[in-house]
């Protein structure tokens, strides 16, 4: 018999999470990073609660044209751009935005045939050493790109390696702005952590991910930034059998700093003359 685990995905979290990082990044468009299928939340299942973004950002490109078959109809950036020329002709049917980080893109696009030219994100390594262009190679790969008939505009974009870190984006954002230097282009910088932590960061669009999800970008956070949108139900229900167990129960909501005795203040409402649970906390199951 399988364990009655159920995992809750609370919409309205996501939601409230996405307004919170436009209210973060204010004038800033706002790309939702989809990728991996929302996080492992259901990529259709939580399209409703991104509403309130301009867009949305991720890799593969089969979930890109099932968003556009579904009749998403808001700009959709892929984040590692096209692997192959022939993976052109579909992108340019459904008018997705891609992202360059290779002189091989660039080839390709230089002698692709497509319906409608593309916008295109030129990725700068800025330290992260995964993708992206040189910084010296900057200028000319924009150069070579802006000229193409399959590029409709150019934005310049990169990825903060550190911005979980109190002094992590320092180095980085000077590498790309000497990178970037004189080039007029829109920027796309933070990602969920610099959008949290580094407002100065700035940016004409970003691209928040993990945080509308409700984890906390930062790995030694005690308390998340966000709302948090799971809620286990087999672990209340099962507390409510064990209360021995309710400390090790996580509650997000800071309760805990705010006179309760321990978890039992924060998570169960009311008991039975048995002991057993008869009434949660709200804040415990939503």
């Amino acid at each position: 018999m399988a364990r009655p685990i159920v995992a809750v995905v609370d919409l309205a979290a996501i939601a409230a999470n996405v307004a919170r990082a436009r209210q973060l990044a204010a004038g800033a468009e706002v790309l939702a990073v989809v990728k991996a299928n929302a996080y492992g939340h259901g990529l259709q299942r939580v399209l409703p609660a991104l509403a309130g973004a301009d867009g949305l950002a991720l890799v593969e490109l089969e979930a890109a044209l099932s968003l556009r078959a579904a009749g998403y109809a808001k700009p959709i950036l892929l984040l590692e751009g096209f692997f192959e020329a022939r993976e052109l002709v579909p992108i340019a049917d459904a008018a997705l935005g891609i992202v360059v980080h290779d002189a091989a893109q660039i080839r390709m696009l230089e002698t692709a045939s497509l319906t409608r030219p593309l916008d295109v994100y030129v990725k700068v390594n800025a330290g992260m050493n995964r993708l992206g262009i040189a910084p010296a190679d900057v200028a000319s790969a924009c150069e070579r790109l802006a000229r193409l008939p399959t590029v409709e505009g150019l934005r310049l974009m990169m990825h903060f390696a550190r911005s979980d870190e109190e002094d992590g984006i320092a180095e980085a954002r000077t590498r790309f702005e000497r990178a970037c230097a004189g080039l007029p282009y829109p920027r796309s910088l933070a990602n969920s952590a610099g959008v949290v932590r580094f407002p100065e960061v700035g940016g004409d669009s970003v691209r928040p991910g993990i945080m509308l999800y409700g984890a906390t970008p930062f790995p030694f956070d005690t308390e998340p930034p966000i709302r948090p949108i799971q809620v286990i139900n087999a672990a209340y229900t099962f507390a409510a059998e064990h209360p021995e167990v309710l400390a090790y129960v996580p509650c997000y909501c800071g309760c805990e700093r705010g006179g309760h005795r321990g978890n039992d203040d924060c998570f169960v409402m009311a008991r039975a003359a048995n002991g057993d649970v008869t009434q949660w906390e709200p804040h415990g199951m939503t």
